[in-house]
């Protein structure tokens, strides 16, 4: 059986492609540094995810990270290779997806890049080309407001045009539904684009199985439902995470309308702390000692009960932060908290994929092995730290229930 390796562009991004592939059988790996990983859990493994944090990078920095990433999988064995990225397709004019495409197809030597975003079971899906979000287009949708890379436009083509110097084609629905998809993918001496519909998972699972390895697959999680080993397609799941003895907190440094409403629904339920974006401008790292203080007290009043500190609930709190709080400081001020809390805690979940790559950086954590899915897209992760091992949750702005935060922890077995 082939091994697959895929780069993905961001942390939560690389968690949700491995917890489908782990659905489907593979024994799935996300790995966050290659000079640290455990030989024993790489000998295991027939999917190699790398995760970076390249997605809003310079376009030069986002370039080598990947290209030295899938090579690094490539050393290892990997013959089937992933670029994945967000399936609402989070980008700029200037990329990061384009270039990174343009520069992974003659670093393995081909000629054809698959680009299908679709995850219906997250409601994404693609059709003629256009990029919908449950039933609206991309850019009528809260993604139209991202902060980092807002999408004012559906059209995948127009999207990718001024990202890549390479030829775009399109293959519809009704070519994927009618056995067309293998000539479209087929090399044909020049370097090119396809950009897929796909409105379900069987377009998915065929789109990647005509694929094979001449092609290199890049978007959503969803496309990893045709890599199963053996054509398994049956959701499992990987090992489960066990509850480990410990305290419980949950991180969110995203501002999206799912963690809002996410944030909402805890706050009814749980002990919340809404960061303070004058403190953090001040001093971030006293702050950053309150917000634990905070946090230890909620836990020595009720042990075993999930704390949550966020950084937005309203959208309004974008236009509201001083102009000398940045993202990267907020982000900063809660993989610190998150230090601080690493001897006592016993499950974790971050919520935003920039908040989660620097929760992971800052713990120190250099893979994850891949156990029960909480929702599309978001799975409890065993990682190992300094202090012993925890579950840890990576969830992607966009993903999960309204009551994530509040009965996530009822799944770990």
């Amino acid at each position: 059986m082939s091994i697959i390796g895929c780069v993905a562009d961001d942390v939560t991004g690389a968690t949700d492609i491995a917890s489908v592939l782990a659905a489907v059988g593979r024994s799935a790996l996300v790995v966050f540094d290659v000079d640290r990983v455990d030989p024993d859990d790489l000998r295991e493994a027939d999917a190699l995810v790398v995760a970076l944090k390249s997605r809003t990078a310079p376009v030069a920095d986002a370039v080598a990270a990947s290209t030295a990433a899938i090579q690094w999988t490539r050393d290892q064995g990997a013959s089937t290779f992933f670029f994945k990225y967000c399936s609402t397709f989070d980008s700029t004019p200037e990329g990061n997806i384009g270039p990174v495409i343009d520069a992974l197809l003659p670093e393995l030597g081909l000629d054809v890049a698959l680009v299908a975003p679709a995850y219906p079971r997250n409601g994404r899906t693609v059709y003629q080309g256009r990029l919908f979000v449950g039933h609206v287009p991309l850019d009528e949708s809260p993604m139209r407001h991202h902060p980092l890379t807002p999408m004012r436009d559906a059209s995948l083509e127009r999207l990718l045009r001024p990202q890549t110097r390479l030829g775009i084609s399109s293959l519809f629905l009704d070519a994927v539904r009618s056995g067309g998809i293998a000539d479209e993918l087929a090399p044909a001496g020049e370097p090119r684009i396809v950009i897929a519909d796909a409105i379900d998972d069987d377009d998915l699972v065929a789109l990647a199985r005509a694929a094979g390895e001449h092609v290199l697959l890049t978007g959503g999680a969803g496309l990893a439902l045709g890599l199963g080993a053996d054509g398994d397609d049956e959701a499992t799941g990987g090992d489960p995470v066990v509850a480990r003895p410990g305290e419980r907190l949950i991180l969110s440094g995203s501002a999206s309308a799912t963690t809002r409403r996410q944030v909402a629904h805890a706050r009814e339920h749980l002990p919340t702390l809404k960061l303070d974006a004058a403190r953090i401008a001040d001093d971030p790292v006293a702050y950053a000692g309150e917000v634990f203080a905070w946090v230890t007290a909620q836990w020595d009043a009720a042990p075993g009960r999930a704390a949550l500190v966020y950084a937005t609930d309203s959208l309004t709190d974008l236009d509201a932060a001083p102009s000398a709080v940045s993202g990267d400081d907020v982000e900063w001020v809660l993989g610190l908290v998150a230090q601080h809390a690493a001897p006592r805690l016993g499950a974790l979940i971050v919520a935003g994929g920039e908040t989660s790559g620097r929760v992971v950086h800052d713990l120190g954590i250099a893979s994850l092995r891949v156990g029960q899915v909480i929702a599309p897209g978001v799975v409890w992760t065993d990682a190992l730290t300094a202090h012993g091992r925890m579950g840890l949750a990576l969830k992607s702005g966009n993903f999960g229930a309204d009551d994530m935060f509040t009965n996530a922890w009822e799944l770990l077995a």
